[in-house]
């Protein structure tokens, strides 16, 4: 009779050994996908900003252009 516990025990250990196994593989594979959904969110974060970027240097260039404008047209004080 004391073996019969100690068996039926063992059983149950193994088993959920073998459940938490099958979880963490699941959830290795979900914190994988969420990596690589976080990696795609860091490239268009930086296509954004690049492309802002871009579009405040345009800005500057034609604030300095309206400058020289308004200098040539003496709409500005020099």
């Amino acid at each position: 009779m004391a073996e019969e516990p100690e068996n039926s025990t063992l059983a149950l250990l193994r088993k959920l050994c073998a459940d938490m196994t099958a979880r963490l593989n699941r959830l290795d594979k979900k914190l994988g996908r969420v990596g690589d959904d976080l990696q795609n969110i860091k490239v268009g974060m930086t296509g954004t900003e690049e492309a802002v970027a871009g579009e405040n240097r345009r800005l500057d260039r034609l604030e300095m252009r309206a400058g020289r404008i308004g200098k040539r047209l003496d709409l500005v004080e020099v």
